[in-house]
């Protein structure tokens, strides 16, 4: 407060002093705005320009003063410190109305409008130090000029004594970074309205309809191979597919960056189960356990890393000999909570597969398990009540009907079976899944139901969890019921899992024939269908496909499979050609653009990321035009910055920042870098986005987007119909050339309109990419802010327009007449 007293101070004496000597414009600027703007609303001398040239109908005009940052401006026209004669317009909000317009503030108006219109700026300020009146000087939502309102703050004394917040509030820095002028002036912080996607129209393949006839004849054995239905394999085959080996890439040198590794989100010492001598040591702990002591494992690790998988490893294949051989007295007991239901209570789901185990076992047997844990109880009863029965039949009725009634009730009947063995056997429950259950309240209610009957039945306890819900729970008393070891799962290779299960699927197709129409209308027959998997495998791995895949599903298993099955279903043509080429011994290469359409899109028709497994870089979601391409810059300098060999990470705290000192908004930052982590292009690599800011990294799929795929023709054909177009030409002329394209037969000449399309649309996210480029070159931040993304790679764009249509005239000329 005295800080404001001083500032106060020292304008009302800057006031007194211009009034008293009639002073001029360029006075009243000097000394009395230029203090307002930065020492009362806190603009920084980098974000001011002056006498900004404004060229219209002809005529130079001057700009006052451009108040400009990366994410928005504002024009200030300046006057002499001389009173507008206001008449009737004295109030908080005034209608840009004619009327309005005609008086001497509106005349004023008019001119700030028209300077903001020439220079593509939204708002305008007029102010003779005094007074400020803010406005919105152009808007993209249909609402007129004139039906639009500017806020007036009429004097100093107003502002001082009753509306310092509001007025600081709607025009400091801190403020309009954050949207005020948006949401003050037009009712959002959002300037994006209009649905300006261009796949709401088009489709840019509406004429791909067959699927892959090697998919369509084989479709239950492709999905069988690639999916998780493999869990339910028998032990040897499932041994072959499992690939017990972690994947360890340190530098990419295709894209020239470090992968950095996730931390071990454990702070006490952690098995890594992937390695062969730390895999073994588990493994014996919990076969060779002699004394019955109560062990208690949380296995972690990423989404999709292969944590069930490793589960039914352990069951199928490492403790196979145990669990085959009942005297061991061992048990395992796997849960899996992808099998609950939203109805069942969770002691409820776990019970009854404790019961169900109890039946389908030796503990459900009489001599070996339900009399002894029932003989205190029945020798309790054969001393007292049932001493009166001489015959021994009826006694045994009675003990009969006892422990029938525990039976039929399961929960006294289980805890009766499971603490008489507790002592005697090595009893496992084995609690999977946990994570899928997306409600934080939900997990924690089965956590507690879990470990409650673990504790009541004295089991011993392994539960399997992804990294991120462990962070969440790791200081709750839950997780502090037990001492736990820990174990991490690592990814393994993808391809390696792949060349497994493309082994699969030609074992399993072995002897199946089949017969389709080729693109010629040509019949034609395979006799054995394990001959073409050959094909499909060699499409996949050794090529830039399985390539594609394996950075696009960023160690995510479930995904990369998921990736494959539906590039085998939509992203091979030609596939007559294939069979007769590879029939011949002869290689046949697909085209990678058509597997990376498949990757991108999947099952529809249009890219939209929502429903795709690589997010949109050219659009943030963020409904803000200059916000638009933020994602792709973030990502941009995390890669830059990951090219350096020591790297480890990026501290969020310096990407906010950074951000901040050219304009964006610390809350726009971080919900953009929320976004990239669940989208896997950056990670933290202690696994946490919240708001204690973390470290962050780019992944493999990062790199990729922004040193490969960014010239990629189908990668931004795909990208650029959910991007939003808030430029009006680039918006017409997209549409345009879209409706020409559909009519266009020639496929040579719709390629050349393709390319045609997407030059138009990369000049568009250069426009849109200039604001935050231009603001990080003038504040000079860190190099890896200041690269010119698009303008270094505008040569390599047309390297690839080349390439496609030397493609697309290869493979589709027509043979010249000798």
């Amino acid at each position: 407060m005295e800080e404001l007293a001083t500032t106060k101070q020292k304008i009302y004496g800057i006031v007194k002093s211009l009034k008293s000597d009639n002073a001029n414009e360029a006075e009243t600027r000097f000394k009395l705005i230029d203090t307002i703007l930065k020492d009362v609303l806190n603009w920084e001398t980098k974000d001011i320009d002056v006498e900004k040239h404004v060229r219209e109908d002809n005529v130079s005009t001057f700009a006052d003063y451009i108040l400009k940052t990366a994410n928005t401006a504002i024009v200030v026209e300046a006057k002499r410190i001389s009173n507008f004669a206001l008449g009737d317009y004295n109030q908080r909000k005034i209608l840009l109305g004619r009327r309005f317009l005609e008086t001497e503030l509106g005349s004023a108006v008019v001119q700030a409008r028209d300077y903001a219109r020439g220079l593509g700026i939204d708002f305008a300020c007029v102010t003779n130090g005094v007074l400020w009146f803010i406005f919105p000087a152009q808007r993209h939502d249909q609402v007129s000029f004139n039906d639009s309102s500017g806020i007036l703050f009429s004097s100093l004394d107003e502002i001082f004594d009753t509306y310092y917040s509001e007025f600081t509030g709607l025009i400091n820095r801190s403020s309009v970074l954050a949207g005020s002028l948006e949401l003050n002036l037009y009712g959002r912080a959002e300037n994006q309205i209009d649905q300006r996607h261009l796949k709401s129209f088009f489709s840019p393949y509406s004429n791909i309809s067959k699927d892959n006839p090697i998919y369509e004849n084989l479709s239950n054995q492709i999905v069988t191979s690639f999916s998780e239905k493999v869990l339910s394999f028998d032990a040897e085959e499932f041994s072959r597919l499992y690939v017990p080996n972690a994947q360890n890439i340190r530098f990419d040198t295709k894209i020239r960056m470090t992968v950095s590794k996730r931390d071990t989100v454990v702070s006490k010492k952690t098995t890594r189960l992937m390695k062969a001598k730390d895999r073994e040591r588990f493994v014996e702990k919990i076969a060779i356990n002699n004394d019955f002591s109560k062990l208690a494992f949380i296995i972690v690790g990423t989404v999709g890393c292969g944590k069930t998988t490793f589960l039914h490893y352990l069951e199928k294949v490492k403790l196979q000999d145990l669990l085959s051989d009942k005297s061991n007295n061992f048990h395992w007991i796997r849960i899996d909570f992808l099998e609950s239901t939203k109805d069942t209570p969770y002691t409820k789901f776990i019970y009854d597969h404790l019961f169900k185990y109890i039946q389908n076992s030796n503990l459900g047997e009489k001599d070996y398990s339900i009399l002894p844990a029932y003989s205190e109880e029945i020798e309790s009863l054969k001393r007292g009540p049932l001493a009166f029965l001489s015959d021994e039949n009826e006694k045994n009725r009675e003990i009969s009907n006892l422990i029938l009634a525990d039976y039929k009730e399961k929960s006294p009947y289980i805890e009766k079976i499971f603490k008489y063995h507790a002592d005697k056997s090595n009893i496992y429950i084995i609690v999977d899944n946990i994570d899928q259950i997306e409600s934080d309240e939900k997990q924690g209610e089965l956590f507690s139901a879990t470990l409650s009957i673990a504790r009541k039945l004295d089991l011993n306890l392994i539960i399997c969890l992804r990294q991120s819900t462990y962070i969440r729970n790791r200081n709750s008393p839950l997780i502090n019921a037990y001492d736990y070891e820990y174990g991490q799962i690592d990814p393994p290779s993808v391809l390696g899992v792949l060349s497994k299960r493309f082994d699969l699927l030609s074992a399993i197709v072995e002897g199946i024939s089949f017969s389709f129409i080729a693109e010629n209308g040509a019949k034609v027959k395979v006799e054995n269908a394990s001959e073409v998997i050959g094909l499909l495998k060699e499409s996949v791995l050794g090529s830039e496909v399985g390539r594609q895949i394996d950075i696009l599903a960023s160690e995510d298993l479930r995904l990369a499979l998921r990736m494959t099955r539906d590039f085998l279903e939509k992203g091979y043509s030609n596939t007559s050609q294939g069979i007769q080429s590879y029939a011949e011994g002869k290689k046949y290469i697909l085209p990678r653009h058509e597997a990376l359409r498949a990757i991108i899109v999947g099952n529809h028709t249009v890219y939209d990321e929502n429903y795709s497994a690589v997010g949109n870089v050219f659009d943030s979601k963020l409904s803000i035009h200059n916000l638009q391409l933020l994602k792709l810059f973030i990502l941009n300098a995390c890669v830059n910055r990951a090219t350096l060999s020591s790297f480890e990470g990026i501290d969020g705290d310096e990407i906010i920042e950074h951000l901040k000192n050219i304009g964006v908004a610390k809350k726009y930052t971080r919900q953009v870098l929320k976004v990239l982590c669940a989208q896997r292009y950056l990670f933290t690599p202690s696994h946490t986005v919240s708001e204690d800011i973390a470290m962050y990294a780019p992944s493999r799929l990062g790199g990729y987007v922004v040193r490969e795929l960014l010239v990629d023709f189908t990668f931004l054909e795909n990208l650029m119909f959910d991007t939003y177009i808030s430029d009006d030409e680039t918006w017409q002329n997209l549409k345009e050339i879209s409706h020409e394209i559909e009519s266009e037969k020639n496929i040579i000449r719709k390629i050349d309109i393709r390319v045609k399309r997407i030059r138009f649309f990369w000049k568009y996210l250069t426009k849109s990419y200039s604001p935050l480029l231009s603001e990080s070159l003038k504040r000079t931040l860190p190099s890896e802010w200041c690269n010119d993304l698009f303008g270094d790679n505008t040569v390599s764009l047309e390297s690839t327009f080349s390439r496609v249509k030397r493609s697309a005239n290869r493979n589709y000329s027509k043979p010249k007449r000798s």
